[in-house]
Formats: C-alpha cells, structure tokens, sequence
C-alpha cells in the first residue's frame, strides 16, 4: 500500500491538528507500540528511516486529486475485501 493511501486509510495522525510537525515523533514513540500489537506489526516500523520517510509525506498536504485517488483505491480494497469474506462465508 503506498504511503499517501496509508494516510488517508489510517487517518488519525494526519488529521488530528493537534499534532503538529514536531510532534508527530512523540505520538509514534508514545502510540508506536500500542499501534503495533494491534496490526500485529514489529514496533521498528515506527522508528528510524521509515519514521523519516513517513514524517516527511506528512509536512505536505496531499492535493485534492491525490485524496480522491486514495479513497477510490481504499474503496476497492474494501468492496474486495467484503467480497472474500462473503466467499470465505459461502465455503
């Protein structure tokens, strides 16, 4: 998934002005872990290079075509989703 749609999918971060530039660090060492056992993810993705990259996408806010690129791309995936667990259901 690339990083524009992660933003739009899992808005909370970019979408909470409360968080400005210099304190998005702070809310991925403070919520980085809690956030990683519930994707089950490894907590070093919230650290180091790909902290850098990921703050680097959020210093610009994404052009309204981008937006609506990200929400159609997340509406497929969740139609398709929706869609196999149907299956899975009829198995």
């Amino acid at each position: 998934m690339p990083a524009v749609h992660a933003l739009v999918v899992h808005g909370t971060v970019r979408d909470d002005r409360a968080q400005r530039a210099g304190r998005h660090p702070d809310y991925c060492k403070r919520y980085g872990p809690s956030l990683a056992r519930l994707s089950a993810a490894d907590p070093s993705i919230y650290a180091g290079e790909k902290l850098a990259r990921l703050l680097a996408l959020w210093e610009r806010t994404p052009d309204a075509n981008e937006v609506t690129a990200c929400m159609a791309w997340r509406d497929r995936r969740l139609a398709a989703l929706k869609a196999h667990k149907r299956a899975q259901a009829a198995n």
